[in-house]
């Protein structure tokens, strides 16, 4: 998979209307970053380190579409948001962010790439 940062960009952000990613059009990604409990078992669930809510599991089954496309449906806003949600995982959830990382790009091909995108949004 070629940009780690794209799965969580649907995690956090709205998406086009008429893509299947609009259910999330109103995620407020403050409020889920607010608490930690929810923050933590969303990264767990995207990483198989824990149960899925079914949001969750439509996160996680969506957003390989969205790696293999390089979120080609995602907005300005959404890239907004995603940002912001990678960098406070990477921050305050290292663990997870890293395993993460490692899941969608095992031999660090696209650091450059995620720490671009983490400083342009």
């Amino acid at each position: 998979m070629k940009f780690v940062v794209v799965m969580v960009v649907i995690a956090v952000a709205a998406a086009r209307p008429g893509n299947p990613y609009e259910k999330f059009d109103n995620l407020d990604v403050d409020e889920v970053l607010g608490n930690s409990k929810l923050t933590t078992s969303l990264l767990k669930c995207m990483v198989d380190d824990g149960r899925c809510t079914p949001e969750g599991t439509d996160l996680k089954n969506l957003a390989p579409g969205a790696v293999q496309n390089k979120c080609a449906d995602c907005t300005a806003e959404q890239k907004t948001k995603a940002a912001k949600f990678m960098r406070a995982a990477k921050k305050d959830y290292t663990e997870l962010f890293n395993k993460l990382v490692k899941i969608h790009d095992p031999n660090n091909e696209h650091t450059a790439e995620l720490d671009e995108f983490l400083t342009q949004n």
